[in-house]
Order: C-alpha cells, then sequence, then structure tokens
C-alpha cells in the first residue's frame, strides 16, 4: 500500500525472517502471541526507519497476515485487511478481523458483510506497517482439524473474489498449490485491481 509499498512489503518479509533466523520459536513460546507480535513490531520499526532515510519513500506501508503452525494449532497474526481463512468441508471461515473502517462498520450493524464488498471505502484501513510507532495487531488461534487448509491472502485475493468461489475452488483440488494458483488466476480474471497475494 501507499507509494513504494512494494519496498514495505520486502522489507517487513526480510525483516521477519531474519528475526525468526535470530529468535527461532519454540515450544516454551505456546501460544506465540508474544512472539508472532514482537516479529510484526520488528518489522514496523525496520520500515519506519526506512522512511526516515529515504525521503521520497516517506509514505510506505504494507499489510500483513502470517501464521505460525505448531502441530494441530495455527497461532495467527495481522494487520490491515490481509486475511487468514480456514477450509474445510464444512465450509469457509474467516478467522481474521480487518483493520478497516468498512468492517467497522459492519461490526456496529450499520452496513452487511455483504455492502462491505462493494463499499466505496473499502480500502480505507487504519492499522499498517510503516505508518505509526503503535499499531492494532490481530491475533488469533485456532485448532486445525484433519484436511483442513489456511488461506493467508491480501485483499487483491479477498476483494474480488467471494468466500464461497474460494471455497469450492480449493474443494475442487487436492494440492494446494494448485488450488492456490487457481485463485489467483480467478482474481485476475475478475479485474485484478490490486496486488494479489496467497
Amino acid at each position: 500500500g501507499h507509494e513504494a509499498g512494494e519496498v514495505a512489503s520486502r522489507l517487513t518479509v526480510d525483516t521477519i525472517s531474519r528475526y525468526h533466523d535470530e529468535h527461532p520459536p519454540s515450544a516454551a513460546d505456546a501460544p506465540f502471541e508474544v512472539w508472532l507480535k514482537g516479529a510484526v513490531m520488528a518489522a514496523n520499526q525496520v520500515v519506519l526507519k526506512h522512511q526516515k532515510e529515504a525521503t521520497e519513500r516517506n509514505k510506505m506501508g504494507s499489510t500483513l497476515v502470517m501464521a505460525l503452525v505448531a502441530g494441530e494449532n495455527a497461532h495467527i497474526v495481522n494487520v490491515g485487511d490481509s486475511r487468514a481463512y480456514r477450509l474445510g468441508d464444512n465450509g469457509i471461515e474467516q478467522i481474521s478481523i480487518d483493520h478497516s473502517l468498512v468492517e467497522r462498520l459492519v461490526q456496529i450493524g450499520q452496513i452487511t458483510r455483504e455492502e462491505a464488498r462493494t463499499h466505496k471505502q473499502r480500502n480505507v484501513i487504519y492499522s499498517i506497517i510503516g505508518e505509526k510507532e503503535k499499531l492494532e495487531i490481530g491475533f488469533y488461534h485456532v485448532a486445525l482439524a484433519p484436511g483442513e487448509r489456511l488461506l493467508l491472502c491480501s485483499d487483491g485475493l479477498s476483494g474480488m473474489i467471494s468466500d464461497e468461489e474460494l471455497r469450492k475452488i480449493s474443494q475442487q483440488y487436492s494440492d494446494p498449490a494448485q488450488a492456490n494458483q487457481l485463485m489467483v488466476e480467478a482474481a485476475k480474471r475478475a479485474g485484478g485491481h490490486d496486488n494479489i497475494t496467497a
């Protein structure tokens, strides 16, 4: 997001990867909320520092969703409107909650979930890596059943394809990588107005 969003995204991924290498999570860290939020805050600090040093990129930012899977449990964090879903025989469930204006309107009952999909302010988000020192970070813990899948994606995917379409594509393909690729292709066919990450 913002100008040089691809730079902020790369810095975020690189920082979290380095954080993992330098401070690998262990069973003692379960349920991993502190570890995951520490990785996010480290990324935020790097992006903020980079902005101060590169004035032409002083508006860069990135959303984030990531999961740490330990045994049968998924520990998930998100910032912004990148999402985590659980897909299985029983359907599709959005795990994460967007840090967006329209999500707040849905939560307080001013608009429906369906109205949120096409709301003209659906891209207004209030928590983003690289925006400010203090972030709102969502943390979620889910127990996974055999055969269930996690889908982590940017709004370039979830904003273009309905949850039901995502579920159908996932069910059609036993190979998660193939299902993932077809989801991305479907988002491109639907307009592909934003970066699509899944």
